[in-house]
């Protein structure tokens, strides 16, 4: 990237006017560049924490409506002692359980499929 120049001679001296100019021009282009870079590794981590969120949400949204439909079905925290029934985990607990699941499911499927690339 950095260019040495020298004189028409062939003494193989450097002229340090012309050395000094293009080190110039190469220096403001690496500045350039690594704004341009900066700039662009900002926008990608929005997009990404933008995806997260989205995702997170998503799942979020899933184990919502799929707890309201399957409630009576599956209930994690309820133990039977003879004729009674103790529900120890609140709707909330199971719901929040659920979603983590769904996240580290989630979470797993994308390194296995990273892996496989």
């Amino acid at each position: 990237m950095f260019f040495t120049c020298f004189n028409n001679n062939n003494d193989d001296t450097i002229d340090p006017e012309l050395e000094c100019k293009d080190e110039e021009k190469d220096i403001e282009f690496i500045i350039n560049e690594n704004t341009k870079l900066k700039d662009e590794n900002e926008i990608l981590k929005q997009k990404l924490n933008a995806t997260i969120n989205k995702v997170n949400n998503d799942i979020d949204d899933f184990v919502e409506n799929w707890y309201e439909k399957h409630n009576k079905d599956i209930d994690i925290g309820v133990i039977k002692f003879g004729f009674f029934k103790i529900d120890i985990f609140p709707d909330y607990l199971e719901k929040s359980i659920y979603k983590k699941f769904m996240k580290i499911i989630y979470s797993y499927l994308l390194d296995t499929i990273d892996k496989k690339n």
